[in-house]
């Protein structure tokens, strides 16, 4: 939960001076991929998210699971478990 949050924030924060003080930035990746990985069942559910300890962190996959394009840059990422953690989910 720490790590996604921090991933929220960090890249929130990068056009805060721009938009001002609000967390509703669509175009950030962490958020573009959450919302791309949702629909195709790929983000680990809530009660593992919010259970996961150390060892369980230690055996999420890193064999990707999902290709996401993200809408408003060039990059595409391969996403495995342990990524999708990270991006929040």
């Amino acid at each position: 939960m720490v790590e996604g949050f921090a991933r929220f924030i960090e890249d929130q924060l990068v056009e805060m001076g721009r938009r001002g003080l609000r967390f509703d930035d669509a175009p950030v990746p962490s958020l573009d991929a959450t919302a791309q990985l949702e629909p195709a069942g790929v983000l680990l559910p809530i009660e593992r998210l919010v259970d996961l300890d150390h060892v369980g962190f230690g055996r999420l996959g890193d064999e990707p699971l999902a290709r996401v394009q993200l809408r408003n840059t060039i990059v595409r990422l391969e996403l495995s478990e342990r990524a999708i953690f990270y991006e929040g989910g």
